[in-house]
């Protein structure tokens, strides 16, 4: 079925959900089960990334508090004068977040995206593809239900936005479509527009909830309510002091404090200030804790801050008893921990193990990973293999260096200043197994996932400016990276966030011959656009050169509109009924009006009528009257009686306005009779309205010529009359 609006009965059942999310299983008020990932929407299932992993690492069965925050987004979804908009949540790293957004998720079943799970802009089609596969099967949206449409049309800016639309007009009064989008600053952003592909205006009935870092992101122009959630807190530390109550009364910690007399309000008092207000540490100490490595306790031995924690507890594998670094340290757990930090996605032992040049065996990292390090490590499954990453953005930031060391001494400060040295040297000796494994023909691992999305991220981390530039720059007649990347994701948008890399570096160095490079490579990919002649790229797309999501993507990047038009006109016949609506919104795009009013008309025959109207709403957005009417008329044979009702009052708006009531007479033979009568007579009046004196372009004589095979008996002799006022001997 096509998207439409459900019966008003079933809003009024009391939703109520049950099983695992990932199951994306719901039960009804009626107690029927349903799997959203069934039937014809079970391929979309492996589009959608489960947030399991997030819900083992923050541990949302133990989540607690946070019912001011709660109360908060509540009154935001119920805002009676809101019909939608986003809800931001601002805090720095460790400081509970993602736990509470997945939280949530878990108890209220919103659809989200964790940006932890689909990081960067190498991502964001993954991050797209998945949050597209909840809306089309929640809501069922038919046009999007095949496996292949959905990954054709992840890549376009706006189709978060149509997805959303269109969900939208599923929902009865009252319902709403909530978004959990956590870690903005984690995600990828779209060229020229947002963050994770948000659109800048919601439909009605659809509120976002986000989370970011107080860092810059670019987020839609929504206005969101922005609310921070600061570690030192009133709220965050009443939520802390709760939790930590809690914690108190656990065997093994009670049995701890009770062994050295410790209240437990002097416990949580004193974790309270160790901790500044960040989650995270009391992730890792009540850890410790709970598994006796700290026992007998001594809090007043526990670091401070959440970076103090990661340098004592990191300077204990680092050093022995006489403060002598331990050769393990240099020549496993180091190049280990740097090479996790550096790679740009989770990776297995095997790979981890190579990039890290270590001599260990796989069994002795796995333990290190899974077992000596498991509450800083990451582990999932992907594909049947174990895959590892950090845990926590806040460790990989410690590793790299992107933290405070004030506060450190000298010795645990240069355990990050080694770590952060180390993980460059990673970063150096991936590209070395890259090189090493192409020849240095860079071009022929784009077929690598990989190296594809990643290499030049390495290159930048490494400090190989120069390799990078010339893999981003350089070329005798083409730059091959650019188009060997261009040709496996057909798109030049990959390419061009990696060329970010070196425009930024030129800026850095001030080297702006680099910079004007970097711009005349940008100028010239737009310019090779704009120049693919329209029946070239007709030809491209029928002989299957091109996908047609290429040969869209193509046009929407074309800024000549006669070059935008004629190429849509040519595909049109031949595009996939599932494409239709990105053709159509590609059309709504063309600056020129005439040639816009020019391929609505030519995309009227292939529209389905949800689209038709669509089409009828963009003719509304044309301001000039002549280019208005002649779409009109285009549209008229393809239209429902519905939407010629609508087209026909357009219509009789114009010839009122610009005073022709010829452009009438093309729409008469598309309607009722009954309706024949009354645009008759419209168009007589307003021909008759004329004044013959003045009608130098023969407006009246044109009306009257194309209105009269249309008239009855009695509309022709008003017909004549208005004829015999024509001065003009010729033209009466």
């Amino acid at each position: 079925m096509s998207p439409g609006k459900r019966s008003a009965s079933s809003s009024n059942k009391n939703i109520s959900i049950s099983g695992d999310v990932v199951d994306s299983v719901v039960i009804n008020g009626d107690n029927n089960i349903v799997n959203y990932f069934k039937g014809e929407y079970v391929s979309l299932k492996e589009y959608y990334i489960p947030p399991d992993s997030v819900f083992q690492r923050v541990r949302t069965e133990d989540f607690v508090g946070r019912e001011w925050l709660t109360a908060k987004v509540d009154a935001f979804l119920n805002d009676p004068q809101r019909k939608s908009g986003a809800f931001l949540l601002i805090g720095d790293a460790g400081v509970g977040k993602t736990s509470f957004m997945a939280h949530l998720v878990r108890e209220r079943k919103y659809l989200h995206l964790f940006g932890e799970q689909v990081p960067g802009q190498a991502m964001l089609q993954r991050a797209l593809q998945s949050l597209g596969s909840q809306l089309v099967t929640r809501y069922q949206i038919d046009p999007y239900k095949d496996r292949d449409t959905l990954t054709q049309l992840a890549v376009f800016p706006d189709f978060l936005e149509r997805l959303l639309r269109l969900a939208a007009n599923t929902l009865t009064d009252g319902e709403k479509i909530v978004i959990v989008c956590d870690a903005l600053d984690e995600a990828g952003t779209f060229p020229d527009g947002n963050v994770f592909g948000l659109p800048n205006v919601l439909p009605d009935g659809v509120y976002l909830i986000l989370s970011q870092r107080p860092v810059n992101v670019k987020l839609p122009n929504i206005e969101p309510l922005n609310v921070k959630l600061e570690a030192q807190g009133v709220d965050n530390l009443q939520d802390m002091e709760s939790y930590l109550g809690g914690v108190a009364k656990r065997a093994e910690v009670a049995s701890q404090l009770r062994a050295k007399n410790y209240s437990d309000a002097f416990f949580i008092q004193t974790l309270k200030e160790k901790s500044l207000g960040v989650w995270m540490y009391l992730h890792y100490v009540i850890k410790e804790i709970e598994g006796g490595s700290r026992a007998p306790l001594d809090l007043s031995e526990l670091p401070t801050g959440l970076v103090g924690y990661y340098a004592e507890y990191w300077h204990r594998w680092r050093t022995n008893k006489r403060g002598e670094i331990l050769p393990k340290w240099r020549n496993l757990y180091a190049p280990i921990l740097s090479t996790l930090a550096a790679a740009q996605d989770a990776i297995t032992v095997e790979r981890l193990t190579q990039w890290a040049g270590v001599k260990a065996k796989p069994d002795e990292v796995q333990t290190l990973l899974g077992e000596s390090w498991r509450a800083f490590v990451t582990e999932k499954t992907v594909d049947g293999k174990k895959v590892y990453a950090p845990y926590h953005l806040s460790f990989r930031d410690f590793i790299t260096g992107k933290v405070d060391l004030d506060k450190l001494d000298t010795q645990r400060a240069n355990i990050v200043r080694d770590l952060s040295e180390r993980t460059v040297a990673a970063h150096i000796r991936i590209i070395h197994a890259f090189e090493a494994e192409c020849g240095g023909q860079w071009e022929r691992l784009v077929a690598q996932e990989y190296p594809r999305l990643h290499l030049s991220a390495h290159l930048n981390g490494a400090g190989e400016y120069e390799k990078l530039r010339i893999l981003l720059t350089e070329g005798e007649e083409k730059i091959k990276w650019a188009e060997a990347k261009e040709q496996k994701e057909e798109t030049y948008a990959g390419y061009l966030n990696d060329l970010g890399y070196v425009w930024g570096y030129a800026e850095r160095e001030q080297n702006y011959a680099l910079a004007i490079r970097c711009m005349l490579i940008e100028n010239s990919i737009h310019s090779l656009i704009s120049n693919i002649f329209p029946e070239l790229l007709a030809q491209l797309g029928k002989t299957k050169i091109w996908s047609y999501p290429r040969c869209l993507m193509t046009i929407r990047e074309n800024s000549n509109s006669y070059n935008q038009a004629e190429s849509l006109r040519l595909i049109a016949p031949n595009l996939p009924p599932q494409l239709h609506p990105e053709a159509l919104s590609a059309a709504r795009e063309i600056k020129d009006e005439d040639y816009r009013a020019r391929v609505l008309a030519a995309l009227a025959p292939y529209l389905t009528d949800e689209l038709k109207a669509q089409a009828l709403s963009a003719v509304r957005e044309i301001k000039n009257e002549d280019y208005r009417s002649r779409v009109l008329a285009a549209l008229m044979p393809y239209l429902t009686d519905e939407l010629k009702a609508q087209a026909l009052q357009e219509a009789l708006a114009v010839a009122r306005e610009i005073k022709d009531a010829s452009i009438l007479a093309a729409l008469v033979p598309h309607l009722a009779d009954n309706l024949k009568a009354q645009v008759l007579q419209e168009a007589l009046s307003a021909a008759h309205e004329i004044n013959a004196d003045k009608d130098i372009y023969g407006a009246r004589v044109r009306a009257l010529a194309a209105l009269a095979p249309h008239l009855t008996d009695e509309l022709k002799l008003q017909a004549l009359s208005a004829a015999r006022e024509i001065k003009d001997e010729d033209d009466r």
